[in-house]
């Protein structure tokens, strides 16, 4: 079985986020969002990003 991740960099995974490169920088210093350090470079997966997504959104009428 072979998986096949797209890495991101903080430019990137930022506008997926739609947030500004240094905020992302703040959630990754605070270990509020996933992510992969390989060497000298912090890498984002798209299913991270997803992951951060969906533990943040909310939906009228869900419990909390």
């Amino acid at each position: 079985m072979t998986m096949t991740h797209t890495w991101l960099r903080y430019a990137a995974a930022a506008s997926y986020l739609g947030t500004s490169e240094r905020q992302l920088r703040r959630l990754v210093a605070d270990k509020k969002i996933g992510h992969t350090k390989l060497g000298l470079h912090t890498l984002f997966s798209t299913d991270q990003l997803d992951a951060y997504i969906r533990a943040h959104t909310f939906t009228p009428g869900q419990p909390s």
